[in-house]
């Protein structure tokens, strides 16, 4: 049995005939691939052709020539990777020598071989590129242990196959032939992010003012474990910052295994609705791995619909608790009224009436509150569904509940209506209705109660600040933001600040109390 060598990228589909008929086919893993195929007579050509999706059909004849000479070829390999794991593998990281086996498919003999092995892979640094393989016979094989040797590199990518370039010698013939060998590694990589934000308004967003928890989750989709995984989250956007500045740990993670780290991140007040800040998780894992990643922080906006109402569809006038807007309310440009400076009071739990009022007969009006602040109406927030307004310009009245629930402060009411037969929906563009929103206050935000008794003491050329807990706060305690001179120096969860090494001068302290609503 004789083989054939082809290097074609990874997912490549490899098939070799002669006469029509095939001979050996084979899927690539990315370098070379060996193909084993029966002794072929010639004069006939062997047609090479490789497939792969999104790429050009590639095909060549592959001349068959009568034998006569030595031939020397790769035959095979053991990787011996004892100084590493041991697991017979090529793993990142790693010093591996291999047994290499090499064969004459020659007609006559082969003596005083020598190979030297080369790779072009910037994955691969070989430290031991020549073996001597002495006299071979015909159809026989020599194998040499330990014969070559190289390095891996901490960062070859998981399942990247580096090919080896065999250049044999007798001294007279060269032979040309190939190995590839397939890399292991792990492969972290982010998968999502988590605001926790339950001590604030819960809505799993950091909104504008808000400090939250952010919990990143990471997966290994290699095929090694990652030792001692760290992370550490940066920013360059202006309106976002991450108060946590240490690496966080995950520990080992396993092939196909995930593991967490939480960061404390902060909000701008000032960032407009449907802002993206980038943010990059820098990961570090032992034997020199690292990788980063940018994912985007999304401060998402409401829909703003859109339909027409010159004709008298949708309202002219709505009134609910301290809201009144029944008159002067006609209709708003591209079928949508920004109302929110009119707020209603209420409470969960309790029944509420609404009067509305349109311009055009057979309107249906629904009514929506944005309950858990998510910046979305969904199902279960639609509290009057499609009711009627038969008659253009009369006051009609309705009471709705409001779910029971601990909410506290502002959120967005929604209402619509609709010419008939089309089903309510918060964002849908209607062909004739009309939009307005309004806000509900549900109450008066958690206090936000300073820490006491902030004290610095200089000790040496060091300062130890200190402070005691906040009295009768309300809210969620995260920890403490230390200032100095104004600036940022750390977010703490203790009760106490050591500063260190300072250079003679006058500096001035800030101790803050951190909660998901902010400082």
């Amino acid at each position: 049995e004789s083989s054939f060598s082809v290097i074609a990228p990874a997912g490549a589909f490899i098939s070799l005939t002669v006469n029509g008929e095939i001979i050996g086919t084979a899927m690539s893993n990315g370098g070379s691939t060996n193909i084993a195929i029966e002794p072929q007579l010639p004069p006939n050509p062997m047609v090479v052709t490789v497939t792969k999706q999104n790429y050009y059909r590639y095909e060549s004849n592959v001349d068959i020539i009568s034998p006569s000479g030595p031939c020397v070829i790769a035959d095979s390999f053991v990787i011996n990777d004892a100084s590493g794991n041991n697991n017979g593998l090529m793993d990142y990281g790693e010093s591996i020598m291999f047994h290499m086996t090499m064969k004459n498919v020659g007609m006559a003999a082969a003596n005083n071989v020598s190979t030297t092995m080369t790779s072009n892979n910037a994955y691969v640094t070989i430290t031991n590129g020549n073996a001597y393989f002495g006299n071979i016979a015909p159809n026989s094989t020599v194998t040499v242990n330990n014969a070559f040797s190289f390095t891996v590199s901490p960062n070859i990518p998981d399942s990247h196959a580096v090919s080896f370039i065999l250049n044999s010698t007798d001294g007279a013939d060269n032979w040309i032939s190939y190995i590839s060998i397939v890399g292991h590694a792990p492969n972290i990589k982010f998968k999502q992010y988590v605001i926790n934000d339950e001590g604030g308004n819960g809505n799993g967003l950091l909104d504008p003012g808000e400090i939250a928890p952010m919990t990143i989750t990471v997966e290994n989709q290699g095929s090694l474990t990652a030792y001692n995984v760290v992370g550490m989250l940066t920013t360059t956007d202006p309106n976002v910052t991450i108060l946590t500045s240490q690496p966080q740990s995950m520990d080992d993670i396993n092939a196909g295994g995930t593991s967490t780290c939480e960061f404390i991140v902060s909000a701008s007040a000032n960032i407009p609705a449907g802002y993206t800040a980038d943010l990059t998780l820098n990961l570090n894992a032992d034997f020199g791995v690292t990788q980063q990643t940018t994912f985007y922080l999304l401060f998402p906006d409401y829909c703003y619909p859109t339909a027409k109402c010159s004709l008298g569809d949708g309202f002219n006038g709505f009134a609910l608790e301290q809201i009144n807007n029944m008159t002067g309310n006609g209709c708003s440009p591209n079928g949508y009224g920004d109302y929110t400076n009119m707020v209603a009071d209420l409470q969960g739990g309790q029944k509420y009436t609404v009067q509305w009022r349109s311009g055009f007969s057979n309107q249906r009006a629904s009514l929506w509150i944005d309950l858990n602040d998510n910046k979305e109406f969904e199902s279960s927030e639609i509290l009057i569904n499609e009711f009627e307004l038969l008659t253009p310009n009369q006051v009609y009245s309705t009471i709705f509940t409001v779910p029971e629930g601990d909410y506290t402060g502002y959120r967005r009411i929604r209402i619509r209506a609709h010419f008939h037969n089309t089903p309510p929906h918060p964002c849908v563009a209607y062909v004739y209705g009309e939009t307005e929103d309004y806000t509900a206050n549900f109450g008066n935000q958690a206090t936000l109660a300073p820490p006491q008794n902030v004290a610095a003491n200089v000790i040496g050329d060091s300062v130890v600040v200190t402070w005691q807990a906040p009295a009768r706060a309300d809210a969620t305690l995260l920890g403490y933001n230390v200032y100095r001179n104004n600036i940022l120096l750390d977010i703490v969860t203790g009760n106490e600040y050591f500063d260190l090494d300072l250079p003679a001068g006058t500096y001035s302290y800030e101790v803050t109390a951190v909660y998901y609503q902010g400082e």
